[in-house]
């Protein structure tokens, strides 16, 4: 229906990650049911929404989660940052934090100038490293923002809902969601700050997760053609 896979290696290379990783699995799954749009997915789930639309939200998910909490080192058998400051590595929630704690120092009239020109450095660092992050995250969810552009009316209701039975009224996926601008332009301007950046990319994975939930029969045929037959390639 809205995404294609363009390679089928890189999605098997994902299912051996899903196969050893909850963390692509739903956390508290909810049911999209109100609109009438869902209503029409669920009886062509597994015939327009199909296994490949699956497996391409997937590697959407896994890229955002990479972004937000760093990629996984088997070597060192945890998560390490994507973005580096002074030869350390911090992920897009370490450096929501330090963007928060760098404004907070600056709000202290105590300090002197020498102290004030160091904070401003490093806060021209955490700003660069936030540049890296948006435009990778752009390069990530290409496939779903392209389509988004172009099919916004379909998908705006579910957003819609999905953002209401979240209990998130000012969700930045759905302030996104409802622009009559470019969907790119508009995610841009949205996203200014670490903060809110981080949070359009957990608005989408979760969304993305719901997506997936709501459709049982793709998510089925999706495991049955790369988890139970590529995956044993590896």
């Amino acid at each position: 229906m809205v995404i294609r896979s363009k390679n089928n290696f890189f999605i098997v290379v994902l299912l051996y990650y899903f196969l050893f990783s909850d963390i692509l699995v739903a956390l508290d799954p909810i049911e999209l049911n109100n609109s009438i749009l869902i209503g029409i997915i669920k009886k062509l789930d597994g015939i327009v929404v199909t296994s490949d639309d699956i497996a391409q939200m997937m590697l959407v998910r896994k890229g955002t989660i990479e972004i937000l909490l760093g990629y996984y080192s088997k070597q060192n058998k945890s998560r390490i940052g994507r973005y580096e400051i002074d030869g350390k590595n911090f992920t897009l929630v370490d450096l929501v934090r330090l963007e928060m704690r760098i404004q907070e120092l600056l709000n202290d009239a105590s300090l002197t100038q020498q102290q004030k020109k160091k904070l401003y450095q490093k806060r021209e660092k955490v700003q660069k490293c936030h540049s890296q992050a948006k435009l990778e995250f752009t390069k990530t969810t290409e496939p779903f923002i392209e389509q988004a552009n172009h099919f916004k009316s379909l998908i705006l209701p579910l957003i819609g809902e999905w953002a209401q039975k979240r209990e998130r009224p000012e969700s930045i996926l759905l302030k996104w969601s409802v622009t009559h601008e470019n969907v790119l332009e508009e995610f841009y301007r949205i996203v200014g700050s670490c903060e809110s950046l981080a949070q359009f990319c957990r608005d989408l994975d979760d969304f993305l997760a719901t997506f997936v939930h709501n459709c049982p029969k793709a998510y089925t045929k999706f495991k049955e053609k790369y988890v139970e037959s590529d995956a044993q390639s590896l």
